[in-house]
């Protein structure tokens, strides 16, 4: 952790035309509140290809057409959010004579059957499919995908109407998608790619070409779902947040130190132990709300993500792709509070070392460092707080800018009172001297 609904469609049927389209949200729900039981997907697609050559004179980028291809992907076969597809291509124009550019051994170009997890192979040449519910309209955002070590990042600019075999579509525009190397990339609400483009490079004779292959959906048909396995009753731990009080190590105080608050979120749970899952940083600065300064999402399986709680209670668990043994049972204080019959999990190699902790179920701690020796060295610590966030409405204090200048008493002014402070001390001197002489 430290190191880091099904979609609801709106079909309105008029005459002769079907219009496809979706609200789309700034951001994803917090937390979910049911079980995603099936994914979406079209088993017929049809995509035109156009390969280009790129060259660029006087900063002036001129694209000469070389080819193009049509490409069909048909899914065969479905189970459990995996579906299989059967990829075709064949030519349709050539401009020139391609003996001497034999782009057909380019990946993309090449036939084949294969097997896409529709929650890890996000716009993929192999079925150019994205989670329709992880589409925003957000100035920026970022995905990761865990099992396949995907990252987009994306920055929603606007949404058009298109159509398709008589139905009409809502396409959003996105930019800086650095998966596919392009400037700009459309997407149909239904989560289908309709318009990207990849650039590569081929290389002939210690000469490099710079080509571009630009994708344009022509086709699409076969509405159709994966139905998905339901792993265990655990999943609706996934319906709360989880907030931790996060430490480091200071080198200033030679111990741990309280940095901030971390906040986890499951916007999306499904049946099959997959799960959307937000992280959040909370950023405090003096006079002002409490924010959280990124917009970042990953999506995995319980194995390959540090999720906060058990999804199974065995001796042996996968957690952020790492396996841990089971090594103890015992006792934990937290932030004043004393935790009993806990379980700890270990994961160590020579060097270095985590630890989590679980009670009834739920990440309590997890400590991580170096070990030198047979001495554990923590840098860093989480300390489950509880299952209640942190408004983002609340304002940290100030402590820099102090306002309140109403006292619970009355200013004196400095020279009236050490004039009162001398004649007081004179007539004390003059009493005590009189007082003297009568002696």
């Amino acid at each position: 952790m430290l190191k880091y609904t099904l979609i609801l469609a709106l079909l309105i049927a008029v005459p002769f035309v079907q219009i496809l389209s979706l609200a789309l949200p700034s951001s994803p729900p917090l937390t979910a509140n049911t079980i995603i039981n099936e994914i979406p997907f079209y088993s017929h697609l049809n995509y035109v290809i156009s390969i280009y050559n790129e060259t660029t004179v006087n900063s002036t980028t001129k694209m000469k057409f070389l080819a193009n291809y049509t490409a069909e992907y048909n899914v065969v076969s479905q189970c459990n959010g995996v579906i299989k597809v059967d990829y075709n291509v064949s030519k349709i124009y050539s401009a020139y004579n391609l003996s001497k550019f034999n782009i057909s051994n380019t990946t993309f170009l090449k036939p084949g059957i294969f097997n896409v997890t529709l929650l890890d192979d996000a716009l993929s040449f192999n079925y150019p499919y994205i989670y329709p519910e992880l589409l925003y309209n957000s100035t920026y955002y970022a995905l990761y995908f865990v099992a396949t070590h995907v990252g987009l990042g994306l920055q929603y600019v606007n949404e058009t109407k298109i159509k398709l075999d008589n139905t009409s579509y809502t396409v959003y525009k996105y930019l800086n998608i650095s998966y596919f190397s392009s400037k700009s990339f459309y997407v149909l609400c239904n989560g289908i790619g309709y318009d990207f483009n990849y650039t590569f490079s081929y290389k002939i004779d210690n000469k490099t070409y710079n080509l571009c292959a630009n994708f344009i959906l022509k086709c699409i048909s076969g509405n159709s779902s994966t139905r998905l396995k339901y792993m265990s009753n655990q999943l609706e731990e996934a319906f709360k947040p989880y907030t931790y009080l996060e430490y480091t190590y200071s080198s200033l105080y030679a111990d741990l130190t309280p940095n901030t608050y971390r906040e986890i979120f499951y916007p999306y749970v499904f049946a099959n132990g997959y799960f959307v899952y937000r992280d959040c940083i909370l950023r405090f600065a003096a006079g002002q709300q409490v924010v959280y300064p990124y917009f970042n999402i990953v999506i995995g399986n319980y194995t390959n993500l540090p999720i906060t709680f058990l999804a199974c209670n065995s001796t042996k668990i996968v957690w952020e792709n790492e396996e841990f043994s089971r090594v103890n049972i015992t006792s934990l204080n937290i932030l004043g509070k004393t935790f009993n019959n806990v379980i700890e999990y270990e994961n160590k190699t020579n060097t270095s070392f985590t630890l989590l902790y679980f009670h009834d179920g739920t990440l309590i701690e997890e400590e991580s460092g170096k070990i030198d020796g047979n001495i554990y060295n923590a840098s860093e610590k989480l300390e489950f707080t509880g299952n209640s966030i942190i408004s983002l409405n609340s304002t940290y204090p100030d402590y820099f800018n102090y306002t309140n200048t109403k006292l619970p008493y009355s200013a004196i002014d400095p020279s009236s009172a050490l004039e009162v402070s001398i004649i007081v001390t004179m007539i004390i001197v003059a009493l005590i001297v009189l007082l003297y002489k009568r002696k």
